[in-house]
């Protein structure tokens, strides 16, 4: 179970209170009580994999708390269209920043995680891309799509899909431009941007829906936490755990009822269809992919939220990209995230640095 984050920051400003810093260097949870007790509540911590928890460990798991404690300290930032309907269903909705600027801006498109069974597009409130975005002249989407309870896979796929379409179709209303669109999220909603990155254009072009006309192709993709295979048996070789272990999403995601169904051909092809290493080719747009936790398999005993945000989603679909010459930054806690990295990469593949 994880330690509530209050009095998580309360053990870690107690770790880091000596002013001994060649003390502090040879602390370690073997010969320090605290530190193993904190190893033992939050694992994730120990950034290399080794077992042992070190003081300069516990000083970045604090910054990481404290960052996080910042994003949800973040001003509030009124989008400039809220809710405006992509389709027809009651959650095809997104809201909209609009970044100034006299000329067609690039448009951030961003969805919310919550298993596909839940979340709100109003938590991209709590990431500073957002303001970092409109500042740098970049507009911002935050989408909503039909969770598993409504349509399973592939129906937010595809909600995706549309909200990017119905985005291109009104690129003068939105002053956006129609060649730099970049796709984004947060768990399912990472999952969703990196599936639609690697799919090839889903235009429909001689449908009667204009929406339908328009390219699914995007620019580039910052994914959090983002799942980049949705198939049980990836995750449990590669991660951990067991199918019988599932995350209770992914069963509402294919619609069955019990494991077993997952041998089924029917659902054999569907995991195929979901899973985006399935579909890695050399047209594919750049990545950058950011987990927490180290790279070391976290074992079949983890929690479900901690292989299912495993950064070896992101290492397995990095070796896919390399293999072909494609460009996919990994950042975890061995190779953190620097502080406006996401912005820059943004800049560099919009050709705006």
């Amino acid at each position: 179970m994880k330690m509530p984050g209050r009095l998580l920051t309360i053990v870690l400003v107690g770790l880091c209170l000596t002013p001994l810093v060649a003390q502090e260097a040879g602390r370690t949870s073997e010969n320090d009580p605290r530190l193993k007790k904190w190893l033992q509540r939050w694992p994730q911590a120990d950034t290399d994999g080794d077992g042992v928890l070190t003081m300069a460990e516990a000083r970045a798991a604090r910054k990481r708390i404290q960052a996080q404690k910042a994003a949800k300290e973040l001003p509030h930032i009124a989008p400039t269209e809220s809710d405006v309907a992509y389709g027809p269903h009651e959650r095809h909705v997104f809201d909209f920043w609009k970044a100034e600027s006299n000329e067609p801006t690039p448009v951030l498109v961003f969805w919310h995680g919550g298993g596909f069974a839940g979340g709100n597009k109003s938590v991209i409130q709590n990431r500073a891309l957002l303001s970092d975005c409109l500042k740098a002249g970049i507009s911002v989407v935050s989408g909503q799509y039909r969770l598993i309870q409504d349509a399973p896979f592939p129906a937010a796929m595809m909600d995706g899909a549309r909200t990017v379409q119905y985005l291109r179709l009104n690129a003068k209303r939105f002053n956006i431009n129609l060649d730099k669109v970049a796709v984004s999220g947060a768990s399912a909603g990472g999952n969703l941007a990196v599936w639609l990155a690697v799919q090839d254009d889903l235009a429909k072009p001689g449908s009667q829906d204009p929406v339908e006309r328009m390219s699914t192709r995007v620019t580039c993709v910052v994914g959090y936490g983002a799942q980049t295979s949705n198939d049980p048996a990836f995750i449990v070789k590669q991660i951990g755990g067991n199918e019988g272990d599932l995350h209770p999403s992914m069963f509402g995601f294919y619609d069955i009822k019990s494991v077993e169904e997952l041998a089924t051909p029917r659902i054999r092809t569907l995991i195929r269809e979901a899973t985006a290493l399935n579909f890695v080719t050399p047209d594919d747009p750049p990545m950058m992919l950011i987990y927490r936790g180290a790279l070391t398999r976290p074992g079949d005993n983890a929690e479900r939220a901690v292989r299912m945000h495993h950064p070896r989603f992101g290492e397995a679909l990095q070796e896919k990209y390399e293999t072909l010459g494609l460009d996919c930054v990994l950042h975890y806690d061995g190779q953190p995230v620097s502080p406006g990295a996401e912005l820059a990469f943004l800049k560099k593949q919009f050709g705006t640095t």
